[in-house]
């Protein structure tokens, strides 16, 4: 099974026949770092689009709440957002008179043409045709066909202010320049009716709504009333200040007579428009809810909303007023960034309290330091200089990264630093007047450089005296910053500088300007040598290579210029030599690697980009979030990421998002992305690699022999499956397809464990092989139960996933914890005999009995000593009958554990055949099988054992007779002795394991963790009066010693992270707990 799971993957990377795109792209969940203006879904429900401050469109999947895709290209911010039926066609319009569509599945933008963005704002796609019907940049009612791109004028004469459609009756409703209601014929266009209102005009930044009847017609006003129309009967039906608020948004509800309108600074008030009541408010002084709503929309499923909170989109529960759903920002806009030249540091400054050190010899965020922008590395990397909360500059030592020093500023507030080339002088400045030169060996303010307003850039000379600045009103000058003579005096008004730049030679100066022009002067004569204009957007700043003969200048995504993400290479003639176009948002901080001659760019949008000017495109996107999260990707989709990141990451494929664990053992390759950048030494490169080599064997893989035409399934949910529910169980039809091979299984998965067991749905005979339908029938958890439905043909082949995302709420229920505990200390052959695996058993279970507050009751069932046979363990499954799917359950085994010839692993049971395992012995395979069989969705395997853990049997060879016995300590050893014979070091090898790649292998659904590696033997002692795993598993929960983060709550992670580091310590290393298996979906609370 899982051997067929994983030649689906490599099949699907080469053969993807039936979507539009031949291969999967990584996308990492970044979120909005601005405000959000505008919300829409799909009808299908499958997309959410919003749209934030910094013209930047995110794509939610909703049933996953990752994103699928980041839309840009407008030059204005986004302000209202609508979707065509078809469920892929998205328009958007924005504040600078711009109707713009997509393509949300490919990205590709479909039309662009003028409309009024700047008022009530507001299209509509007519029933089974892509015309439009908006208002123009005029106020002229349109039509636009997005097929053709053309647009029609329908009334010349009417000034309109706001647009409705009511495609029930077939009539547009207009608010005219005079404040009237004007009805026309959708068809003819002749005018139905004309309703006269009252002098209070609408607010025009809130679009009005037409009822879910289309009877009424809802407005804000600019005084904060109400006004509802009676468009049946041709009057006002009310009009007032019900709130005595400030009102920012207005929707209605799709099936009830609610309007929902967002208070500012308070909530969200829900209004009976038809019954002129309130019926209930969401304020943000609930102590449930203690956030304000800036923007709403409604959601096709009844009593949800869609709601943002600046930029925190959540999904709002109105029967419960809870929210059940977020969509979290997670990649905050880079402010600042700075690169150490000597190859290792990358510090990126971000809006958050502290300053990221990226480790680019390992390609990992290192640390996190406190500090804030600006920031930079001195020439020779040994120093790092940021802003503290006190608005002192204080110096990091890049070896220790303890603070050397501290830079006083007497509290002003700055925004640039620049080192000077020896190393000996640092310029302070940017906002205020005045920037200060300090020297480095003393702290203290050296030379002042005098300017009366803030500074846009400065830069020293590589060699000379000289220092070079541009200010806020359009001035550059470069001074000698000793003498203060004036060399050069510069005037790019009515526009302002944008960057200066003298190259690391000393030969030539750049300067930018906001009027797009780009200079290269001389820097010994300062004679002007070249002069050309690039860019469409502000220029925000420049750089030379190392030998200074190639420009690169960077743009910025301002709101009063064109849309601008690119960074473009010069020669110094004004030839262009590329153009790379790939930030979704501005380029704040963009300079050379000298050393690789590619480019670092930092953006609003939250990525890091290389860029090379010799390939043209970028080599490689670096992404962190607030906790130290990150991930590498390439343009051809390799990656590599903290583990903790990876449930951020997800593929989209054609239309399509699908879990990481689809595509994680093919295109997570860290040894890929280390040779891309190109810092990392040869001999981490060449342990990713043996890695990467060493998991394929763990999933059975032989990547040579792989057939790589295979034809794809497909699976599909065909009813509509909803976000939240109260309900124990969930109903939904399944079907399953293939165009060429019979479909073999459907495999239904709730939090990764496998509902039917690993063996699946199977057709029954004599129905279609190439279909299949099935009605299933799912057990909710408590809370968030992430449902993932795939199918897999005759060929071995498995289908993408077809995943939802279903919240369990109301009372909850409890549950169980059944326990089995099996420990053989007394085995028939006596020479074997051990001492505390009856004890480890019992106690484990009765110290999982005692006082465990988690469960209604703890079942347990022991097999001890003569009843351990591998029928009485078979027979557990009548023990596991009654567990339930939202139960607990537990294995646990100590004893012997035993490899054969072929390094097969073995429990043994009371009568086993020590020189024949397979004899009465108990195979590895038989635990499957007891896991398989278990109902419950969380399911834990303990083994303390010898050879526990999973075995690369190609790493290990024979070796000298098994250690039983040493200082006391007895290793539960027997059989043929083995030896690692990995050359780079099995401990940090391990780790370096677990840091990068998690275990994506569904299996049973089980996390198994073994007490010893597989060529471990694992340890008893009279001095712990256990084995030395259980010791310390019992120690860390009865204790609590493992409850790391002082919830009173232990879990699974906390338990295995503090007996793993504890058996190390106290085994001197010779012993190491591994998960064998582990649900990467659950944490399991066990105490």
């Amino acid at each position: 099974m899982k051997f067929i799971f994983i030649l689906c993957i490599y099949c699907m990377t080469s053969n993807f026949s039936a979507w539009s795109n031949t291969q999967p792209e990584v996308v990492f969940t970044t979120g909005h770092n601005t405000q959000i203006n505008a919300m829409v879904v799909s009808e299908n429900t499958q997309f959410l689009a919003s749209a934030g401050n910094n013209k930047l469109i995110k794509i939610w999947d909703i049933a996953s709440g990752k994103e699928f895709r980041t839309i840009t290209g407008s030059d204005g911010r986004i302000v209202f957002l609508t979707f065509h039926e078809d469920n892929e066609t998205l328009i958007g319009i924005s504040s600078e008179n711009e109707m713009i569509g997509w393509n949300v599945i490919s990205g590709e933008k479909l039309f662009e043409t003028a409309a009024q963005g700047a008022m009530e704002v507001s299209a509509f796609f007519l029933p089974n045709s892509k015309d439009i019907i908006y208002i123009d940049e005029n106020s002229k009612l349109s039509r636009f066909n997005a097929n053709l791109k053309q647009k029609v004028i329908l009334k010349e004469s009417l000034y309109c202010l706001s647009l409705n459609l009511d495609l029930k009756n077939e009539r547009i409703v207009l608010i005219s320049h005079l404040n009237e209601i004007i009805i026309l014929d959708l068809n003819t266009l002749e005018e139905i009716e004309r309703i006269s209102t009252s002098n209070a005009h609408v607010n025009v930044s809130i679009p009005t709504q037409l009822s879910v009847d289309n009877r009424f017609l809802i407005q804000v006003l600019v005084n904060n009333a109400i006004r509802v129309v009676d468009l049946q009967k041709g009057t006002v039906l009310m009009e007032k200040d019900l709130f005595g608020k400030h009102l920012h948004s207005l929707v209605v509800d799709n099936k009830k007579t609610y309007a929902y309108i967002g208070v500012s600074g308070n909530g969200i008030i829900v209004y009976d428009y038809q019954s002129n009541k309130i019926v209930t408010e969401l304020s943000k002084d609930d102590p449930d809810l203690n956030f304000d709503f800036n923007c709403i929309a409604t959601y096709p499923e009844n009593d949800v909303l869609m709601t943002s909170s600046f930029n925190l989109i959540q999904l709002f529960n109105l029967k419960n007023k809870k929210i059940f759903k977020s969509f979290e920002p997670r990649a905050k806009a880079i402010l600042d960034m700075t690169y150490d030249q000597n190859d290792k540091y990358l510090a990126i400054a971000r809006a958050k309290g502290t300053v990221e050190i990226w480790d680019l010899s390992q390609n990992k965020v290192a640390k996190e330091i406190n500090g804030m922008f600006p920031c930079v590395f001195s020439a020779d990397g040994r120093k790092l200089v940021v802003m503290n909360y006190a608005l002192n500059m204080v110096e990091y030592d890049t070896k220790t990264w303890k603070i050397t020093g501290t830079y006083k500023t007497n509290n002003k507030v700055n925004s640039m630093l620049s080192y000077s080339n020896d190393g000996k002088y640092i310029a302070v400045g940017g906002y205020m007047p005045n920037t200060i030169i300090y020297d480095t060996e003393t702290k203290t303010a050296a030379y002042t450089v005098k300017h009366t307003v803030g500074l846009r850039a400065f830069d020293f000379h590589p060699t000379k005296s000289q220092f070079a600045y541009a200010d806020l009103i359009g001035n550059c000058k470069v001074i000698d910053f000793k003498t203060g003579i004036e060399k050069l005096s510069l005037s790019a008004s009515p526009s302002i500088f944008g960057g200066v730049k003298f190259s690391n030679n000393g030969a030539h100066f750049g300067t930018v300007s906001w009027d797009r022009k780009i200079k290269v002067y001389d820097a010994n004569t300062f004679a002007l040598k070249k002069e050309w204009s690039g860019h469409t957007g502000d220029i925000n700043g420049l750089d030379f290579n190392e030998k200074g003969d190639v420009l690169m200048t960077y743009a910025t995504n301002q709101s009063v210029f064109s849309s601008d993400n690119s960074i473009i290479f010069w020669k110094l003639n004004g030839e262009q030599m590329a153009k790379i176009d790939a930030h979704k948002s501005g380029i704040n901080k963009a300079f050379f690697d000298y050393k690789a001659d590619y480019v670092f760019t930092g953006s609003d949008d939250g990525s890091i980009m290389i860029n090379s000017y010799k390939e043209k495109k970028v080599l490689a996107t670096l992404i962190s979030t607030d906790d130290k999260e990150f991930i590498i990707y390439t343009p051809d989709n390799y990656y590599m990421a903290a583990k903790t990141a990876l449930s951020s990451i997800a593929f989209r494929v054609g239309g399509k998002l699908v879990p990481f664990e689809q595509y994680d053992i093919n295109l997570n390759r860290p040894d890929i992305i280390a040779k891309t950048i190109g810092k990392t030494p040869q001999n981490l490169i060449d342990a990713y690699q043996y890695l990467y080599r060493k998991r394929l064997r763990k999933y059975n893989i032989d990547a040579g022999s792989l057939i790589m035409d295979f034809n794809l399934p497909f699976t599909q949910i065909e009813n509509t499956v909803p976000l939240t529910t109260d309900q124990s169980n969930i109903e939904f039809s399944i079907k399953a397809w293939d165009e060429k091979y019979p479909i073999k299984q459907i495999n239904v998965y709730v939090n990764n464990s496998p509902v039917y067991g690993e063996e699946g749905l199977r057709p029954a005979p004599g129905t279609d092989p190439l279909s299949f339908r099935y009605v299933a029938n799912v057990t909710l958890l408590e809370g968030l139960n992430k449902i993932d439905i795939s199918c897999i043909n005759a060929n071995g082949t498995e289908s993408l996933y077809a995943t939802k995302e279903i919240l369990k709420s109301g009372k909850p229920t409890g549950k169980d914890f059944y326990i089995a505990a099996i420990g053989v200390s007394k085995y028939k052959d006596a020479r074997y005999n051990l001492t505390y695996p009856t004890k480890d058993a019992t106690e484990i279970a009765e110290a999982l009995q005692e006082d465990n507050k988690q469960y209604e009751t703890v079942h347990v069932k022991y097999l001890l000593d003569e009843q351990v046979t591998v029928a009485n363990i078979r027979a557990l499954t009548q023990f596991f009958q009654s567990c339930k799917a939202g139960d607990v359950a537990a294995v646990f085994i100590a004893g012997h554990g035993l490899l054969d010839e072929n390094f097969d692993y073995y429990f043994g049971t009371y009568n086993i055949d020590f020189d024949k395992p397979s004899n009465n012995g108990l195979p590895y395979d038989e635990i499957t099988k007891l896991l398989n069989s278990i109902k419950a969705y969380q399911k834990l395997l303990i083994m303390d054992t010898c050879h526990s853990g999973e075995l690369d049997k190609e790493e290990v060879e024979e070796s000298s007779a098994v250690e039983v016995e040493s200082g006391g300590i007895q290793f539960r050893a027997v059989g043929s002795a083995i030896a690692v014979k990995n050359a780079f070091g099995a401990q940090n090898m391990n780790k370096l394991s677990a840091d990068l790649f998690s275990d994506t292998r569904k299996g049973t659904g089980a996390t198994v963790i073994s007490s010893a590696g597989g060529a471990e033997y694992a340890m008893e002692s009279d001095e712990w009066k256990n084995g030395l795993f259980t010791y310390n598993f019992i120690r860390g929960f009865k204790e609590r010693k493992a409850d790391a983060n002082g919830d009173g709550l232990i879990q699974i992670s906390e338990i295995r992270t503090y007996v793993n580091k504890q058996v190390a310590i106290m085994s001197n290393n010779k012993q190491r707990p591994t998960a064998r298996e582990e649900n990467i979906a659950v944490d399991i609370v066990i105490y």
